[in-house]
């Protein structure tokens, strides 16, 4: 059943950018050509309560406009665990800040009832702002003369369709800050269809003046990260940041990356009750994985240990490339597999169609991690929503431009799942989909 939104009393929802924001705000033309103010007067000409609104600045957040217009953490807030607040459009939960966090302070001096009126506070929202209010006005009348390079890496290939789908998404959500294309941006776009190959990639974008790496998954964050300590990154759908080296802390990223987890390195013990649905109490569950990937060990050895909490034994069958898969799905199959997890890895994402295909060939059903799989023709998919994941890169990448560092924006984790079951595929390999698992189901294709 969704969830519905609560009633937010007292409070003042802030959706835009900063820099268009504030452009609005001191009733100046977005088009900087025509910009005469500096930043100084631009505040001087914003009252407090529209500087309440532009707390846009800081992306998507809450402020509470009740107690004497103190910033409250929504986590902070009473019911806010089981009833968070929701983002009217994107049906997501508000992304707060830390009080402690360079956000948090600018929200707090926003919110303040002072305001901002005297030369003191105004130099200290300033100071607080950074690059972020007064350099990025000059930066942007640059950037609609000279559009910033953005090196953007995708996932999968580009003759399927969802692959593609992601890249728009990735573009529709530039739009939505308001960088646009050939104006303020230009999006380098280079696909990669083998593993040892991102490296390369990673260099020749470089060398053409990428300013900014939007890398998608970990193999291509990893190449990227290892490349430059300086270019801003904002990595995507990469399941254990921490892990592999990308940033220092999810809250605390460090260093020149931060970007999106799709938290799949996390969701063992949820493959592993789908697998088990088919099989008999402390049966086996097989497991198939790319063992060239640098943290598929590490998801093998969480799926061991969510395997053994609930008496489950892990079969495991590792594949170097995909020549091996189909052999390896049937030597399963003949040993009494009904569904297999597949792995989540960039090699398993961009090959899921043919692995679905061998696996289906051999009567064998497949359980992945990504939504759009179930609709491709595996058993169960679930996982993050991942086209509202990139449409929120621009989001990160307009801060960056804006002047702040990769290191104090906290990589962002999903909210929202989905559990996709195909049941055409169920008809066809002959198994019963238990009516538990179809009632979570938040889409069944028959």
């Amino acid at each position: 059943m969704p969830r519905q939104r609560p009633r937010l009393r007292g409070a003042a929802i802030c959706r835009e950018g900063p820099r268009i924001a504030l452009w609005k705000i001191a009733r100046v033309d977005v088009e900087i050509g025509r910009f005469a103010c500096s930043p100084e007067q631009i505040l001087r000409r914003i009252d407090l309560a529209d500087l309440r609104r532009a707390a846009v600045f800081l992306g998507r957040v809450l402020i509470n406009a009740g107690a004497g217009g103190n910033v409250r953490s929504w986590g902070e807030a009473e019911g806010a665990v089981d009833n968070p607040p929701l983002d009217p459009v994107e049906n997501e939960p508000f992304r707060t800040f830390a009080p402690w966090t360079r956000e948090g302070k600018i929200l707090t001096l926003l919110a303040e009832d002072r305001g901002v009126g005297s030369p003191m506070r105004r130099r200290e929202f300033l100071t607080l702002v950074g690059g972020a209010a007064a350099s990025p006005l000059t930066a942007r009348a640059q950037q609609s003369r000279h559009p910033t390079l953005i090196g953007f890496l995708p996932l999968g290939f580009p003759s399927n369709s969802y692959d593609r789908s992601l890249v728009e998404a990735l573009r529709d959500g530039f739009r939505k800050v308001g960088l646009v294309e050939n104006r303020d941006v230009t999006i380098d776009i280079v696909w990669v269809s083998k593993e040892p190959d991102f490296p390369q990639a990673v260099k020749e974008l470089v060398e053409r003046g990428a300013k900014v790496l939007i890398p998608a998954g970990s193999s291509a964050s990893v190449a990227a990260k290892q490349y430059t300590s300086t270019i801003p990154i904002v990595f995507v759908s990469v399941g254990n940041p921490v892990g592999v080296g990308l940033v220092k802390a999810l809250s605390h990223p460090g260093g020149n990356a931060t970007g999106f987890t799709d938290v799949l390195g996390d969701l063992s013990s949820k493959y592993v009750d789908f697998a088990l649905q088919f099989a008999k109490p402390q049966a086996s569950v097989f497991y198939l994985w790319y063992t060239e990937w640098p943290d598929g060990q590490r998801r093998l050895q969480a799926t061991e240990r969510a395997g053994q909490s609930v008496g489950a034994t892990l079969q495991p069958r590792g594949i170097r490339d995909l020549d091996q898969a189909n052999d390896v799905l049937a030597s399963m199959k003949n040993d009494g597999a009904l569904v297999t997890v597949i792995q989540p890895s960039p090699f398993t994402y961009r090959h899921r169609t043919r692995i679905i295909d061998f696996a289906t060939s051999h009567g064998l059903g497949t359980i992945f991690s990504w939504p759009v799989a179930a609709r491709e023709g595996a058993l169960i998919a679930y996982g993050p929503d991942f086209v509202y994941m990139y449409r929120r890169v621009g989001a990160y990448v307009e801060q960056i431009l804006a002047g702040m560092k990769p290191a104090d924006l906290p990589v962002e984790e999903p909210t929202k799942f989905e559990l996709v079951i195909n049941l055409r595929t169920a008809k066809t390999l002959a198994l019963a989909i238990p009516d538990k698992l179809l009632a979570l189901a938040h889409e069944v294709i028959d």
